[in-house]
């Protein structure tokens, strides 16, 4: 018996199962979560594959860009469990310029770095649009909430921005599910320690890392999801 069979069985005695990978979505579905906030829901890429693992949870999904807002509303449409929220989140409640993308997950509040545009070149800005903007902390409690709630964040750099105007919404939350960058891809934006340093700060403690994207011309890690937890 080679060395990996005799680790598998060891590990089998125990009940535990070794796999090379686990897809993120099947274990946030299996996580005992009754609410979500998918913040930068675009047009539902997240959304929509958690609702067909759970049609039981709440699902919130805030997407500023109208278009793809509007895709988001068409997919949702009579679905008495999902609202959508069109302004972005940040730490200041106002207006903020929304820079628009070919490749649409790609826009942002921030402007495309050198980075981003050599390793996608297909990810180009086109146009701008004003958007209001509010703090997570002054909307929270007027949303429904059911159970644990999970924040997922996909906000192309805006990920301190939202934290910071969600410091008291993080105290009602168990999971935080986000996009973090390990080199600039948008101008100023945070990179993964200080993201994780953030939220290490409000009890939240790192449970795994997903979809790694690495650059086809260096190898460099660009970008990947983390999946944290409260202490």
């Amino acid at each position: 018996m080679g060395l990996k069979q005799l680790l598998q069985s060891s590990l089998n005695r125990f009940g535990y199962e070794c796999r090379r990978r686990i897809e993120p979505l099947s274990w946030i579905a299996s996580l005992d979560i009754g609410t979500v906030l998918d913040i930068g829901a675009n047009e539902g890429q997240f959304s929509s594959s958690l609702r067909q693992l759970r049609p039981d949870v709440f699902i919130h999904c805030f997407e500023p860009n109208l278009e793809a807002a509007q895709a988001l509303m068409s997919h949702f449409q009579g679905d008495p469990r999902t609202a959508i929220h069109t302004f972005g989140l940040g730490s200041l409640a106002g207006t903020a310029t929304l820079r628009l993308n070919t490749f649409s997950p790609s826009s942002s509040l921030l402007r495309l770095a050198s980075t981003h545009r050599q390793n996608f070149p297909h990810a180009m800005e086109t146009s701008s649009v004003e958007i209001p903007i509010r703090r997570l902390d002054d909307c929270f409690g007027d949303f429904h909430v059911q159970g644990t709630t999970m924040l997922k964040l996909d906000v192309q750099g805006y990920e301190l921005e939202v934290l910071d105007g969600g410091r008291n919404t993080l105290h009602e939350c168990r999971y935080v599910y986000t996009e973090v960058s390990f080199i600039e891809l948008y101008e100023g934006q945070p990179l993964f320690e200080e993201v994780l340093a953030f939220l290490g700060d409000k009890g939240f403690r790192p449970l795994g890392m997903y979809d790694v994207t690495y650059s086809r011309d260096t190898g460099a890690c660009l970008f990947a999801d983390i999946l944290l937890e409260a202490r």
